[in-house]
């Protein structure tokens, strides 16, 4: 029961979480994350960041309390890890822009936290800034969700992604 209404709260709070504590995401961030389309690749993608930025912290444990996903705005989020070179590496590598790495990051936990909602509860109003082929699209593919997941799972013992 405390986790149903946690994922609730979550769900229909996003928009603050995403953005940062204490701040909401203005109407140009919010229609970006209902823009953004998730793909197959692209979680694969920010599945192998998670993977490089799991073993990052392992060697660089000062690095868990980043400050990259705090910013106000989507742009102030980008302009914090555009800031941190040792993240740039990692998005280079695998092709994905500081923009596309939050846009993505922000959509697979919208998407996550919400298909586990509508499963409970099916008749739910999705929040407006949600991507219903997002949706979809990590409903048809938990075994991409759960790969995605394990690799964020920083710090803790994981399955290989």
């Amino acid at each position: 029961m405390i986790r149903t209404q946690l994922l609730l709260a979550l769900a229909f709070a996003l928009p603050a979480v995403a953005a940062g504590p204490g701040a909401l995401m203005d109407q140009g961030d919010q229609q970006a994350l209902h823009d953004y389309g998730l793909t197959p690749a692209k979680i694969e993608k920010l599945t192998k960041i998670g993977v490089k930025m799991g073993a990052y912290i392992k060697v660089h444990p000062e690095a868990r309390h980043s400050d990259i996903m705090k910013g106000n705005t989507l742009d102030d989020s980008v302009k914090a890890i555009q800031a941190k070179p040792e993240i740039m590496t990692m998005l280079k590598s695998e092709g994905v822009s500081p923009r596309d790495f939050m846009l993505g990051t922000l959509s697979m936990m919208q998407a996550g936290m919400l298909v586990r909602m509508r499963a409970q509860y099916p008749d739910a109003k999705m929040p407006d800034n949600t991507n219903p082929k997002n949706l979809d699209l990590v409903a048809k593919h938990p075994d991409l969700t759960q790969k995605w997941m394990a690799a964020w799972e920083i710090g803790k013992p994981r399955a290989r992604p």
